[in-house]
């Protein structure tokens, strides 16, 4: 019966109807994309306008080499659209080893900035070896759930084999030291367990464990400890709050006003306005619309990337997809609770907005896979549910 409503609806579909909505999304994904990454631009052309003329003499200085590691990024986005991700499978193990590899590296040869050690550096080029074990992380963990679903039903294989993999990925983040980003891979690990089907209960416990280490780590730091304080307290340390109090007067400035370039923050008021602190001179400079504009393209980057991983053709598809969406969109949620005092200070950076070569290339890279998953999702049976519904229901 199946089978005879299949042959009908194929003989009645009419050229171009099949996978009309997959391709709105995609094409809405990558448009999306390309608005954050123009309104970045445009803002870092302001953000680290006085801080370029500083370092180097060039107003444009930084905004100028970030368009060059766009050139890089799209280079690395259209080389994963066109690689089929079904060999990202296949890399999982190497591409993983070398994540540890260079995070092992780091801590011995990077140079020790703000004290920590986070960049490997070859000249005028600086690389952070922590933008690729986010990358790296997902794909293992889809990798090994996706070798046998039913593993997630058994603790030693469906928790202790990824989960050492990330444990491993996070320890290395974390020595360097980096929490935030640390705290984003973990966090991104667990909800990929949990929507493969994993027992709620033993990854609760694990996930409990994690935040009970990653808060005695935190206390037991006196500068992490004073940062918390900080954040609770604000007025009563000026200071170590800096950061927060002049992001909030970014805020207060831009109102709902919309002045492009005309930032006072930016004139050393701020630290790292050009990076981390981004998204506060887009609040000083475009205001609440400019900022309601970057959440909703965020938002929308979620749903579009969510849609593409309940579609995708198999289990890997559907968990690499979920994972690369909701690594890009946690951290900008992370980021933009820093900036606005939601959270504690991080060195979270911003995608596509906050100057830094890695974090871009990568991020195009991951969205380059994402979308090579939605292009081979048009390819499948409308008639056949996605594999992926296994995890995400239906």
């Amino acid at each position: 019966m199946r089978t005879g409503i299949q042959r009908r609806v194929r003989a009645e579909r009419k050229p171009g109807d099949t996978g009309r909505t997959g391709r709105r999304e995609l094409s809405l994904l990558m448009g999306t994309v390309l608005l954050l990454v123009t309104i970045g631009l445009v803002v870092l052309s302001s953000a680290g306008s006085v801080r370029g003329e500083s370092l180097a003499g060039d107003p444009a200085y930084f905004v100028k080499r970030q368009a060059a590691w766009l050139v890089l990024g799209l280079f690395a986005a259209w080389f994963a659209y066109r690689l089929p991700y079904r060999h990202w499978r296949r890399m999982a193990r190497p591409l993983t080893l070398t994540a540890m590899a260079l995070l092992v590296l780091v801590l011995f040869i990077g140079p020790k900035i703000g004290g920590s050690r986070r960049w490997l550096r070859a000249g005028e080029v600086a690389v952070q070896p922590a933008e690729l074990a986010k990358f790296a992380a997902v794909v293992a963990i889809a990798a090994w759930i996706a070798r046998t679903p039913l593993r997630t039903q058994r603790y030693k294989e469906g928790l202790l084999i990824p989960g050492a993999i990330l444990l491993i990925l996070v320890l290395l983040v974390l020595v360097e030291p980096d929490v935030g980003t640390a705290v984003l891979m973990g966090a991104v690990g667990g909800v990929l367990l949990f929507v493969s089907g994993f027992r709620t209960r033993p990854l609760l416990l694990v996930g409990l464990a994690g935040a009970l280490v990653i808060g005695v780590y935190v206390r037991m730091d006196p500068v992490r400890w004073r940062r918390v304080e900080a954040w609770l307290w604000p007025e009563r340390y000026p200071a170590i709050s800096y950061h927060f109090l002049e992001s909030r007067n970014a805020f207060i400035l831009g109102g709902t006003s919309i002045q492009p370039g005309r930032s006072i923050q930016k004139h050393h008021y701020l630290p790292e306005p050009h990076t981390d602190f981004i998204f506060a001179i887009l609040g000083e400079e475009f205001g609440l619309w400019g900022t309601e504009l970057v959440v909703l393209l965020f938002g929308l980057f979620l749903v579009c990337g969510a849609r593409i991983s309940r579609r995708a053709p198999d289990l890997f598809g559907g968990l690499l997809a979920f994972g690369i969406t909701l690594s890009i969109t946690l951290q900008a949620m992370f980021n933009i609770a820093v900036v606005t005092g939601a959270l504690p200070t991080k060195g979270i950076t911003l995608p596509f907005f906050s100057y830094g070569g890695s974090s871009l290339v990568i991020s195009f890279l991951q969205v380059g896979v994402l979308l090579n998953i939605g292009r081979q999702a048009l390819d499948r049976d409308p008639l056949e549910p996605p594999a992926a519904d296994r995890v995400f229901g239906n």
